[in-house]
């Protein structure tokens, strides 16, 4: 806990609060962008798996 000031035989020194702003005040940047490209090449990359499945799966069923 920090006094809000001290004084002194010259007077009262300058405040010695910290600032109003901490590291909790200030908000966390985050890569969005990369993590968006990211979550994009995934659903991409599950949707491709998908369609490969669905088209394996239509001819075995036009060969029965």
């Amino acid at each position: 806990m920090v006094p809000p000031s001290l004084a002194s035989s010259e007077g009262p020194e300058k405040d010695l609060q910290p600032s109003t702003s901490t590291a909790l005040d200030t908000p966390i940047k985050r890569k969005k962008k990369d993590n968006t490209i990211d979550i994009l090449g995934e659903i991409q990359k599950s949707n491709n798996d998908f369609r490969v499945y669905l088209e394996k799966n239509r001819k075995e069923m036009k060969k029965d």
